[in-house]
């Protein structure tokens, strides 16, 4: 048995014809038949292709020089003839590599005659089949190599070879239809997507993937521009474009409350009010088991908080409640041999977080400033006793510190934020006003998740252009299509049709996945697989 068995010969064409499997093969009953059996038959062609490829590359050249002396000299050279005399100037030795011609002769001398396309759909397929072998080897998944290496230039080139069919100009619209719409496909690209900040942007891109933001578009991804508006006006026309950043923006903002110890798509008032009571409980719990005991630094703390209040706010205009506090704190120091119980304490920072809750901005601050110095005592209590709550205070401090900016940015303006939805900048801006140095540093819970939203996810203005636009010519449109289907003018109805359909479908496309993907991995790198799969056409006779 010879090495192409399984390959199908050329064998029904007329009895006696000296194939291998003249009877185990029985002549194609229908086009599905020949397409399978000019799929199967391409691809061993597309092996010869890639054996051939540099001879054919030499052929092509060859010929093209030689149009060239004949368009120069006026003269009517057959390229046989400049082959010809190409070998008697190089002292008749046979140098050049194997054609596809040569390969396939050797070939079918082993196996016969291989099988040929009875029709045309049986063309397209053996073309898309010889294009298979090379696709193989090309970058990236198995499906995504078949499609973008065979199905596609294998169909573009045939494409350009039947509309060239039977003229010298066949072979080289075959390549040009094998190679081109790749160039094209990356042309495209890099117009749209003309990514930008490096390697800082994808480290940005990461640590959001990292802390569950998965949703981020391609044009976020990468960055560019020119691709953020055209998600966001042909993405937003079917609300596509408007989903996918949602859906990205409950992922940061679900981030963003677990650094409060909350599992939630969207900061919501009850979402806010319960991170804020779990938190208060767990410190009443752990000051009602811990007498605090002050060290020199607690009461200079209090004092600063109390002096920065009273900078800003004339003794007139003052709350009251601030000094009740400090003249609370002072006598149960005083009542307690300079401590301060574990109830009292327990009471005292539960009343100060309530006043804190509703009180104007200055009071809160104030109010809170003052319990923080009693808090970062009580921590200090605890590591110099090496108390077993230290661990627990410290997490509640941790979620405590962090829910304050996380109820700012969840109260900023905007319909994002009423709906619960914290938006990077409005994180960022509540992070900077807490410690811009923290911010600036990276340091802290919030501040490089900050970061990385405003880098990555701040969204370009949008006017709304797009849509709108659609929507008022969505009429005309159909009405287009009642007209041409009443007239019988398809060409308008094409048009309607285009003009309702187009925007939507290419949205839709546009922010599909495997779309999208594409684009934020920047489209193939190289087209050697449309190349190599091209060889196997050039069969210069």
């Amino acid at each position: 048995m010879g090495m192409f068995d399984d390959l199908i010969p050329e064998a029904s064409k007329a009895p006696g014809g000296g194939g291998m499997f003249d009877d185990l093969i029985p002549p194609p009953s229908s086009t599905a038949g020949d397409v399978a059996k000019s799929f199967g038959i391409g691809i061993p062609k597309g092996v010869m292709g890639l054996a051939s490829l540099p001879g054919e590359a030499s052929n092509l050249i060859g010929r093209g020089v030689n149009a060239a002396g004949n368009w120069l000299t006026g003269r009517n050279q057959s390229f046989e003839d400049y082959q010809a005399k190409r070998a008697a100037a190089l002292g008749g030795a046979d140098i050049a590599a194997p054609t596809g011609e040569t390969v396939r002769k050797g070939v079918e001398s082993v196996t016969g005659p291989l099988y040929e396309p009875k029709t045309t759909a049986g063309e397209y397929a053996q073309t898309v089949g010889e294009f298979l072998p090379a696709a193989i080897a090309g970058p990236g998944g198995v499906v995504r190599r078949a499609v973008t290496g065979a199905v596609i230039p294998g169909v573009t080139s045939e494409a350009a070879g039947q509309a060239t069919k039977g003229t010298a100009a066949e072979p080289y619209a075959r390549m040009a239809g094998a190679v081109v719409p790749g160039a094209i496909a990356a042309g495209a690209k890099g117009m749209v997507v003309s990514p930008k900040g490096g390697a800082t942007r994808a480290a940005e891109v990461a640590n959001l993937e990292a802390e569950g933001v998965r949703d981020l578009s391609a044009g976020a991804k990468t960055g560019s521009t020119p691709l953020q508006y055209l998600e966001q006006s042909l993405g937003d026309v079917t609300g596509a474009g408007t989903r996918k950043a949602e859906r990205a923006q409950e992922q940061f903002t679900r981030a963003v409350l677990k650094r409060a110890g909350e599992d939630a798509p969207r900061a919501t008032p009850e979402v806010i009010d319960r991170a804020f009571k779990r938190i208060g409980d767990k410190f009443d719990d752990l000051a009602a088991n811990n007498t605090l005991h002050p060290d020199r630094a607690m009461g200079p703390q209090i004092r600063q908080s109390i002096d920065d209040y009273n900078g800003i706010v004339s003794p007139p205009n003052r709350a009251p409640v601030i000094a009740n506090f400090e003249q609370e704190i002072a006598q149960v120091l005083g009542a307690n041999n300079n401590a301060i119980p574990g109830v009292a304490y327990q009471s005292l920072r539960s009343r100060m977080e309530k006043v804190a809750r509703t009180a104007p901005p200055e009071v809160a601050d104030t109010v809170r400033g003052m319990k923080n110095a009693l808090d970062q005592a009580m921590e200090r209590h605890l590591q110099r006793t090496n108390s077993p709550d230290l661990g627990a205070w410290q997490q509640a401090r941790r979620e405590y510190r962090n829910i304050l900016p996380i109820e700012r940015a969840a109260t900023a303006a905007g319909s994002d934020a009423a709906t619960g939805l914290i938006s990077p900048s409005s994180l960022r801006n509540a992070v900077v006003s807490q410690g811009r140095r923290g911010y600036a540093r990276g340091t802290g819970d919030l501040a490089r998740l900050a970061r990385s939203g405003e880098a990555v996810m701040k969204q370009l203005p949008q006017s709304g252009t797009a849509p709108r636009a659609y929507m008022m010519s969505l009429p005309a449109s159909v009405g287009a299509i009642a007209g041409g289907m009443a007239s019988g003018n398809p060409l308008l109805t094409a048009g309607g049709v285009l003009g309702a359909l187009g925007p939507p479908v290419g949205g839709r496309a546009l922010m599909s996945r495997p779309v999208q993907n594409w684009l934020a991995r920047q489209g193939p790198r190289n087209f050697t697989p449309a190349v190599g799969g091209a060889a196997s056409l050039l069969d210069m006779q």
